[in-house]
């Protein structure tokens, strides 16, 4: 075991000159030892996690052998790794919200960005289906859902955006059921190939149509 010279030849030399007391140089040299015994116990426990790691991939391994000789689907190293690093779920603050796009008053598209991540925080891949739900909380309570939209896992896998601004489940979608009120609830929810269910909401805000300029051109020559 190697230590620091740094550290120990300023004890060496007090020994080596007599200017130390016998009995503060034998306590050092306990401390020492009790590190150098502390450090070995350390080296054996991270040698054997290695070990026992290795093992697991190992089993890993032969077992989506086995599935994939059975016909089974199975994950990849990586896709395993996503799919078990995967905390949480978050609704793109920026991106999520409404869009005009006839420059006409009021929004006609509901614009959803899912951001699956980590416990750091830290975007995450990952497949699974995902599920919709717009809620127009200002209406009576059986008449609050204005949208509903279901995506299966390979239809999720589709709209996989990787963007300079922002990155993750993109949907662009057209109402439903035109929305009443200006403030929305949106809701979402990914499920993954394991069963897990992750949720989140976030209200919006949309521009109505202008109800006097609709009727104004609906009755104009």
């Amino acid at each position: 075991m190697r230590y620091s010279r740094i550290g120990i030849l300023p004890i060496a030399l007090l020994l080596a000159s007599g200017c130390m007391p016998t009995r503060n140089a034998e306590i050092l040299e306990a401390r020492l030892r009790q590190q150098e015994d502390q450090v070995t116990e350390l080296q054996s426990q991270l040698s054997e996690a290695q070990s026992e790691y290795q093992v697991s991939r190992r089993e890993a391994d032969a077992l989506r052998t086995q599935l994939t000789n059975l016909g089974e689907p199975t994950l990849l190293p990586e896709q395993a790794g996503a799919l078990y690093s995967v905390t949480g779920i978050e609704l793109s603050k920026l991106l999520t919200g409404s869009i005009d796009r006839d420059n006409r008053q009021g929004d006609e598209l509901l614009s959803v960005v899912i951001l699956p991540h980590d416990e750091q925080g830290a975007l995450v891949k990952i497949g699974g289906s995902i599920e919709l739900e717009l809620l127009d909380l200002a209406q009576p309570e059986d008449d609050r859902r204005i949208g509903h939209w279901s995506f299966d896992a390979e239809e999720t896998c589709e709209q996989w955006h990787h963007g300079l601004i922002s990155s993750g489940f993109v949907f662009q979608l057209p109402w439903q059921q035109k929305p009443e009120s200006p403030q929305l609830l949106i809701h979402a929810r990914l499920t993954t190939s394991d069963g897990r269910q992750f949720e989140t909401s976030r209200q919006i805000t949309v521009t109505l149509p202008d109800e006097t300029a609709v009727s104004t051109q609906t009755t104009s020559p």
